[in-house]
């Protein structure tokens, strides 16, 4: 599959290595596993002279050999390393102006967690005399940030860039469909609602593709429920060593929240564990592993309404539809999963096609194609109290600017909609609205729909009525 995108990532880097004809740069490249960072550093490094070491999870004398192998396929000889001090002695000693690559760099704490401060010696002492750029790759964000970022590792300090490689954009995930003959948007919208932005997973879609033109359940078939297998153990892949011994917490915790129960009190509630109890497993999947992502209402500055959300299209649907049903892909019925996929569906992409949407509004804004342009985008929930009763209330998405005081409030429906139905939804949107406290006095409100399928000249005649009103035709 062809190489897309990455535009500013790789003038980053290219930046970066341009620097080592006069100083040495130290770069650490993470970001989770199938996102492409060995790919693009390739890319990055076309025309430059390189050593691409890659760390796999072996004994230490295999390892030495595969890096000597390396360097005397590039460089025409390599003497014989007996340890990772006279491998990395010889890289620092007899080298200059060469970019230097560790990729999946964080299987070195299994290996010989030494090597990180052996490296540490030969950086601070060769640095500033010779010419290196060493680059560092790795799958684990948790741990790469534990090795450069914790004060008391070895290698703190030491990144001249530390990059965080994001997901593709919808965009470009649709451009990649294209090309691989998906056609149908509806059939996009649903991928990148699975798949993300990750590039490996339309290289499997490219395989499937290219035996008979399938349709969108067909694909799901051949990537999570048939024979092939390709993705039902990723999430396990992904995880499992990064969460450690407390994985069965993690999951459980992941599990549940891709349920819907996203609160605090409804996860521990679900998991039969106590709030204080899984609070520490919570902040470590948002601040240390980066999986999800504890969101409030877009308006509140500080709130106790706070919810989690898995931050992975794909690890979303793996626990909703995989993980739980684990057991059948064990028994070997897996049309058991497949039948759950198809049944559940579009009331599962209900809740993703918000994110999708948003992922779309911020693309308009990016091009100024809204009424108004937002610097804040979010969801909004909170209740009123009627007749003594409490009333919950929920609008999918809010954008605010608060320079000039406009807001954009949004329903998103994953739902074919004829003109009455649209009318009705943005007007009860507009009743809702009055729920939401923001600059009441002084705001300008801006209205707005995402669906699925909006019938005929529907979408024009609302937008002559000022509502802003799309569908995935306009994706």
């Amino acid at each position: 599959m062809k190489f897309y995108d990455r535009k500013e990532e790789m003038e980053t880097l290219k930046s970066h290595f341009s620097l080592i004809e006069r100083k040495s740069v130290f770069i650490v490249l993470t970001g989770r596993r199938r996102i492409g960072k060995t790919r693009l550093i390739r890319e990055s490094l076309k025309g430059r002279k390189y050593l691409d070491f890659f760390v796999g999870v072996k004994e230490r004398g295999l390892i030495l050999d595969e890096f000597a192998s390396e360097i005397n396929e590039k460089l025409g000889y390599c003497p014989k390393f007996r340890s990772f001090d006279e491998f990395l002695g010889y890289l620092f000693n007899t080298q200059d102006n060469i970019v230097i690559v560790f990729d999946e760099f964080q299987n070195m704490l299994k290996v010989d967690a030494g090597f990180l401060y052996t490296l540490q010696k030969y950086w601070d002492k060769f640095k500033d005399e010779k010419r290196f750029a060493v680059v560092i790759t790795g799958s684990y964000i948790g741990t790469i940030k534990k090795i450069f970022q914790n004060k008391n590792a070895p290698l703190y300090g030491r990144a001249d860039c530390f990059l965080k490689l994001q997901p593709l954009d919808y965009k470009t995930s649709f451009e990649i469909m294209d090309d691989l003959g998906v056609k149908n948007m509806e059939d996009k919208v649903r991928l990148y609602g699975i798949l993300g932005g990750i590039p490996k997973y339309y290289e499997y879609v490219e395989n499937i593709a290219d035996l008979n033109k399938p349709d969108f359940f067909e694909i799901v078939d051949e990537l999570f429920v048939k024979r092939q297998q390709m993705l039902v153990y990723e999430g396990k892949n992904m995880l499992i060593e990064e969460f450690g011994k407390k994985y069965k917490m993690y999951f459980s915790i992941n599990e549940s929240i891709s349920r819907g129960q996203n609160t605090l009190v409804q996860i521990a509630n679900a998991i039969y564990q106590k709030p204080t109890t899984i609070m520490k497993h919570l902040m470590s999947l948002e601040d240390y592993f980066e999986i999800i992502k504890r969101r409030y209402p877009v308006t509140d500055k500080i709130s106790k309404k706070s919810r989690y959300r898995i931050d992975d299209y794909f690890l979303l649907f793996w626990f909703y539809f995989v993980y739980r049903n684990m057991r059948h892909f064990e028994e070997n019925r897996c049309e058991v999963v497949s039948k759950d996929i198809r049944e559940k569906f579009n009331s599962y992409f209900g809740v993703v096609f918000e994110n999708v949407s948003m992922d779309f509004l911020e693309g308009l804004n990016k091009k100024n194609r809204l009424q108004f342009r937002f610097d804040k985008i979010g969801g909004w929930w909170g209740h009123f109290i009627e007749n003594n009763e409490r009333k919950d209330i929920e609008i999918d998405v809010v954008a605010l600017c608060d320079s000039t005081k406009d807001v954009g409030f949004y329903e998103c429906k994953w739902q074919e909609l004829n003109f009455s139905q649209c009318l009705k939804i943005l007007l009860d949107l507009k009743e809702k609205s009055k729920y939401v406290v923001w600059n009441n006095d002084k705001r300008r409100e801006h209205f707005g729909l995402v669906a699925r399928k909006i019938e005929g000249k529907v979408k024009d005649e609302l937008r002559e009525k000022e509502f802003e009103v799309w569908d995935i035709d306009d994706f």
